[in-house]
């Protein structure tokens, strides 16, 4: 396996190269389906208090613009620096911390098939 390193002006161009490509895609807020399934845009222009969703197994990552998941009484924050994995259905509340309409927050939400997690696992042979 190769694991290929980026300087941080690197990741800052591929973040905004990101961004730029959701934003393209949907410019309205709000959650969209996309063709392949289980992957998913959002965007969000306003900062938002907590609501209360269920998070099913997935990684979720933010391009542009920052928010934060609570979990029984703990926040974890995700932004294009940081990234959210979840491998149950989670209920938590969810609050937008940083957008607006000129820099909206924008992300991925990747569906995690769990069979097929279990299935590379073992074909791996990690414990």
């Amino acid at each position: 396996m190769t694991i290929k390193h980026h300087n941080p002006a690197q990741n800052t161009a591929l973040q905004q190269a990101l961004a730029q490509t959701i934003g393209a895609r949907i410019s309205q807020p709000g959650d969209y389906a996309t063709p392949i399934a289980g992957l998913g845009l959002f965007r969000r222009e306003q900062p938002s208090p907590p609501v209360v969703c269920m998070v099913e197994p997935s990684i979720i990552l933010v391009a542009q613009g920052e928010k934060r998941l609570w979990v029984g009484g703990e926040g974890y924050p995700y932004d294009p620096s940081r990234f959210l994995v979840t491998s149950l259905d989670l209920p938590a509340n969810s609050e937008v911390l940083v957008a607006s309409p000129q820099q909206p927050c924008v992300g991925l939400t990747l569906k995690l098939d769990l069979r097929m997690l279990a299935e590379l696992i073992s074909q791996g042979g990690l414990p």
